[in-house]
């Protein structure tokens, strides 16, 4: 059998270590546009065999994740920022509810993602929503009956996309999972502020929430993108976009003048930045 050592240090300390009886392995839920350093243990009956060290990089891509029973995960860590930053990867996941999740996706949330919180944007009665984490008592649940798309204009869904973003100006909260029921509507909007806050150009929030539409589970009401990005997620970029009307401001500008404008603080903001941004 084989062990297969991946780590992102050149040597190989905090490798994660795979066995395998195959001679092909096929890890999961790499980071994205990250260096990673690679070798084998090779054990027979008499000897093992230590082969060189490799490495290789992985592509700029978005991050899925793969986490049984849930579905449309994936880390909005890895995507660039306009200033040259990047978000930092492991902090903010983003997918459909948990109430399918297997003990196997639920261990994985715990013990490999780390998640502290989990931010459940449902409505009570939709499914578990409002009665506590399913990841046990150890998460931290926000519970928050949270509007989409250019609902959050309105002064008490203002209020409610402030406290959805105050979980993230505190680091006693991360790692963070962010859902509704399908990881689509609520949860796209919540994500298009988080990633426009942080500078993430306008191009790649559309990607990101069209990306979605990929997942069977978030298109079953046969949404498609050509219905929701032009009815749906263009006008809420647009009023973002309004912000910054005759300034001539970015969409990060914008971003930050609507939560302020929701009550969140320079300091809340700040901190965001500090937690979520990487050179």
């Amino acid at each position: 059998y084989y062990e297969v050592l991946l780590s992102e240090n050149p040597d190989l300390s905090d490798a994660a270590t795979y066995c395998t009886a195959a001679e092909v392995f096929r890890p999961e839920d790499l980071k994205v546009a990250s260096t990673y350093y690679w070798q084998v243990k090779a054990f027979y009956d008499d000897q093992i065999v230590l082969s060189d060290v490799f490495t290789f990089r992985t592509a700029e891509t978005p991050r899925t994740v793969s986490i049984e029973g849930v579905f449309n995960t994936r880390d909005i860590g890895g995507l660039p920022t306009a200033d040259g930053s990047r978000i930092r990867q492991n902090l903010v996941f983003r997918g459909a509810q948990l109430d399918s999740s297997t003990r196997v996706g639920k261990q994985k949330m715990l013990n490999q993602l780390g998640i502290r919180t989990e931010i459940d944007l449902r409505k009570k009665g939709e499914a578990s929503g409002g009665t506590g984490s399913l990841l046990g008592k150890s998460v931290n649940y926000v519970h928050i009956e949270a509007p989409s798309y250019v609902s959050i204009q309105t002064s008490a869904n203002k209020a409610l996309i402030a406290e959805e973003i105050r979980v993230f100006a505190d680091p006693e909260n991360y790692p963070v999972y962010f859902h509704c029921v399908a990881g689509r509507d609520r949860t796209g909007t919540l994500a298009f502020l988080l990633e426009s806050l942080l500078g993430v150009p306008e191009e790649l929030c559309f990607r990101d929430y069209e990306m979605t539409l990929l997942c069977s589970y978030s298109n079953s009401d046969t949404a498609s993108v050509a219905k929701l990005v032009p009815n749906s997620f263009t006008p809420l970029v647009q009023y973002i976009k309004s912000y910054g009307a005759g300034k001539s401001l970015s969409l990060r500008e914008c971003t930050e003048l609507y939560l302020k404008d929701c009550g969140i603080t320079d300091a809340e903001i700040a901190s965001i930045r500090s937690i979520l941004l990487e050179k």
